[in-house]
């Protein structure tokens, strides 16, 4: 699905937690690592290994809050395999994913608002029946300021 140099540029958020053995266990998310580029906005979720980690019948709500409000839900299907959809009426189709170690997500700018400099607010859950059982950012939002038409003259490495 991915590898190290994919995301090595990516902004991302850890989950907090203590650093003993028990608070590690508690964790259903890892990381995640998000970017864009001037068509899609890019989403890795890392969740943690089974068992601790999405339960079976559980699911990944990605709630975007601003520009517009939209929410992805990501979970299992009856034979074990992940989907992603919008998860209220949406004309958009849900965007390319991807799913093994991580899940991955490309999201069209249109399908979130964004045809200029916005900033993306939004956060995930994890939750199991309806039940949230982690959430990040624990309160308030993750923030990404995008300019999908200024990076041309944004920082670059050869």
């Amino acid at each position: 699905v991915t590898d190290y140099f994919e995301w090595q540029a990516a902004g991302f958020a850890l989950v907090p937690g203590g650093r003993g053995s028990m608070h590690r266990s508690e964790r259903r998310l890892e990381a995640v690592y998000f970017g864009y580029d001037a068509r899609r906005f890019y989403l890795r979720l890392d969740p943690a290994p089974d068992p601790r980690g999405v339960p079976e019948k559980g699911a990944v709500t990605v709630q975007f809050v601003s520009p517009l409000e939209r929410r992805l839900r990501i979970r299992r299907d009856p034979s074990g395999q992940w989907r992603c959809t919008w998860a209220e009426s949406v004309a958009a189709p849900p965007p390319a994913f991807a799913a093994d170690r991580v899940l991955e997500l490309a999201i069209p700018l249109e399908d979130l608002g964004i045809d200029r400099t916005r900033e993306l607010r939004f956060f995930v859950t994890v939750s199991d029946d309806g039940r949230e059982l982690e959430r990040l950012p624990e309160s308030d939002f993750l923030v990404v300021g995008i300019d999908p038409t200024g990076l041309d003259h944004q920082e670059w490495i050869v």
